[in-house]
């Protein structure tokens, strides 16, 4: 039988597996298919697999049915391309089209702070002190209401969700009040429905463990760190991968001398450094990416934890080895795509250093004139004297072994001043801390051109001067009072904290 000749309910049931780009790749073959294709029942059924996976934001007591198939577009365009009102061929200002305000009973410090928990239904708060807390509080966003308090002294946290957003993983780097003062990894499981939890997993840092950057994903975290002892022979920077449901651990020494944030994705983790790929060549500023099964795994056998046997990256060999044209101040973010399937979005902030890789020209067709409304447009390579600072983004599929990685786009961007006081969103937009001890912060298009046009400027506070200042690409129509919190990877949503509430904004 031919695909033709197959009913029109088999034909949506076969589309109702594929993901968004192939739906819109099938919609180019003929009217009658892009009829099909661009269905509202169909974009239900996308749309719902990209809120069970934490990709859209969920607003409180909306439901889907009462949407069209072009709401249901833009909700996907607003994940790749962000806001549209925020773009700078936008000319009136930013259009939020819902707001939460979520008022606390007393009143906390500046230090404060807000994380969207993904999918938006629940958030996170903490309040900082000497960068510590002692309590982390869940809220759910519709009814305002604390549903968990963890109370113990933590130096940071990540989040992981599953279960389509019910449920939520926590790993906490809790400060030990002893003579050595130790630091013990803790991983909460916290049921967001019955409101329970339970410790799933303790391991105690040797002392010598200091300066932590953590990710979780699933059974495995990864924790770059500094290590004293390890200075004099240049390693100061190991990695530490576990997989905490086995209880069972893997060291491993990157590339290089520079400190590497440690990204996991299902079965592989990627790292950046610095690395002598031949014996006659130059360091090159290399993105790694390692298969979790290649590592060399030992039990934990007790609640410690000791820096042996430590391999170098070059004693396994990465699926992936990719060098940079960026290096000095980077930093490295993975995202989830939400178009393809098994596939997630590498992004890489830092400073010139050679000229980007050529792109392969796409030839245009009628499907990729048809996908340029939904797809983020792919950018020419930016030249080195653009300016110092660029956004490197590559596409990594694991739809196949060993996984494939290509170059998307490399533009120009913001020069931030302290790399690591940045968030980044999947459509390009940043949230900016100005200062770790000061309460400026700032929601810019982190790239210095977006949609054909230069990003606007904008006039802030200094939080050294006291004096407003003109600073380019802030996003518009944002509040002069309070805080804003980080945003959400995938997110529209833009939390503002005061002393005494919470405001959510869902811009468009």
């Amino acid at each position: 039988m031919y695909f033709h000749d197959l009913n029109e309910h088999v034909v949506f049931e076969i589309l109702s597996w594929c993901d968004i780009y192939n739906v819109l790749s099938f919609a180019c073959v003929n009217k009658y298919y892009r009829h099909i294709a661009l269905s509202k029942q169909l974009w239900l059924v996308l749309v719902r697999d990209l809120e069970y996976r934490g990709l859209v934001d969920v607003l409180p007591g909306e439901g889907l049915e009462d949407r069209t198939a072009t709401d249901l577009m833009d909700r996907v365009k607003r994940i790749v391309l962000g806001p549209k009102t925020w773009s700078p061929a936008w000319d009136s200002p930013a259009t939020v089209k819902h707001e939460i305000a979520v008022p606390f009973e007393k009143p906390y410090s500046q230090e404060a702070r807000v994380s969207l928990l993904p999918g938006g239904r629940y958030f996170a708060f903490c309040d900082w002190l000497d960068f510590r807390a002692d309590s982390l509080q869940v809220w759910q966003t519709a009814t305002g209401r604390c549903i968990w308090n963890f109370q113990r002294v933590f130096i940071d946290y990540v989040v992981d969700v599953a279960d389509g957003g019910n449920v939520v993983y926590f790993l906490f780097l809790c400060e030990d009040f002893n003579p050595d003062r130790t630091i013990t990894v803790k991983i909460v499981r916290l049921d967001l429905l019955t409101r329970d939890s339970t410790d799933m997993f303790d391991l105690l840092l040797p002392k010598i463990f200091f300066n932590f950057t953590a990710t979780l994903s699933g059974d495995f975290f990864a924790l770059s760190f500094l290590v004293e002892e390890l200075e004099s022979r240049g390693a100061i920077h190991p990695l530490l991968i576990v997989n905490w449901r086995s209880k069972t651990c893997a060291f491993l020494e990157p590339p290089g001398s520079s400190r590497s944030s440690p990204r996991l994705i299902p079965g592989h983790i990627i790292i950046t450094g610095y690395a002598q790929l031949t014996a006659s060549s130059a360091s090159e500023f290399i993105l790694a990416v390692y298969s979790l099964a290649s590592l060399l795994w030992t039990p934990i056998d007790t609640h410690t934890i000791a820096l042996y046997p430590l391999v170098s990256w070059s004693e396994v060999t990465p699926v992936i080895t990719e060098c940079l044209p960026v290096s000095w101040d980077t930093r490295l973010d993975v995202f989830q795509s939400p178009i393809h399937r098994d596939t997630y979005k590498v992004t890489i902030y830092g400073t010139i250093r050679v000229a980007p890789p050529a792109q392969t020209p796409e030839k245009k067709t009628r499907f990729t004139s048809f996908l340029r409304d939904i797809l983020p447009p792919k950018q020419p390579p930016a030249s080195a004297s653009a300016n110092r600072k660029m956004i490197v983004s590559y596409n990594l599929s694991t739809a196949a072994q060993p996984p494939t990685i290509h170059l998307v786009s490399a533009v120009p961007a913001v020069d931030f001043i302290r790399v690591w006081l940045i968030t980044f969103t999947f459509a390009g937009y940043s949230h900016y801390h100005v200062h770790p001890s000061a309460t400026t912060t700032m929601l810019l298009d982190a790239r210095f051109a977006r949609d054909g046009r230069r990003c606007r400027e904008a006039r802030r506070l200094d939080w050294h001067s006291g004096r407003f200042c003109e600073e380019k690409n802030m996003v518009p129509a944002l509040p002069e009072w309070g805080i804003v919190q980080p945003l959400g990877a995938y997110s529209s949503a833009v939390p503002v904290l005061d002393e005494r509430s919470l405001t959510i904004s869902y811009y468009v």
